[in-house]
């Protein structure tokens, strides 16, 4: 009886590795996601025309909360989820912080959210807001219109980065 050849016996063992790295190998059966769909962070929200808070025009929500040492933004979350609802998490010390954010960006408890033609439609109850939608794989931008707490209509950007 013969012995196989080293090269015989390297070639066997190679291609069984592959045979079992190809059976391991699972396939991913995940439905496609929307570009909406994930996890996101607002990384700004601009304001126009600027919002007066205590004497001092503000045209971006986010970088004011920076200059007055305000790191929330940075620890709050906004999963658009694939049943098309929307959850908000935040810690304990970020409650108002993440009720002023989900307020501007139109999100509130019970949100559901559908892209349609370059349209994000926010919906929370019976109502809806319609914002302006672009989203790539890194960021997500939405434009709307709202009127804040001193009646003056405003264009609203809040633009997010996804996790």
């Amino acid at each position: 009886m013969q012995t196989p050849s080293l090269i015989s016996r390297v070639f066997t063992y190679v291609l069984i590795f592959g045979l079992i790295s190809i059976a391991a190998c699972k396939k991913d059966d995940a439905e496609p996601q929307d570009g909406v769909q994930g996890k996101w962070q607002v990384s700004s929200i601009k304001l126009q025309p600027a919002y007066v808070f205590s004497g001092f025009p503000v045209t971006d929500y986010i970088a004011a909360l920076s200059l007055i040492g305000d790191t929330c933004p940075q620890k709050i979350t906004f999963e658009f989820k694939g049943d098309k609802s929307v959850s908000v998490t935040a810690p304990d010390e970020c409650k108002s912080t993440k009720e002023n954010l989900t307020n501007l960006a139109g999100i509130g408890a019970g949100t559901t959210w559908k892209n349609e033609n370059d349209r994000l439609m926010l919906t929370t109850g019976s109502s809806t807001v319609s914002s302006g939608l672009a989203v790539d794989a890194s960021t997500m931008t939405l434009n709307s219109q709202g009127i804040l707490d001193d009646g003056l209509t405003r264009q609203i950007t809040v633009s997010f980065k996804r996790l």
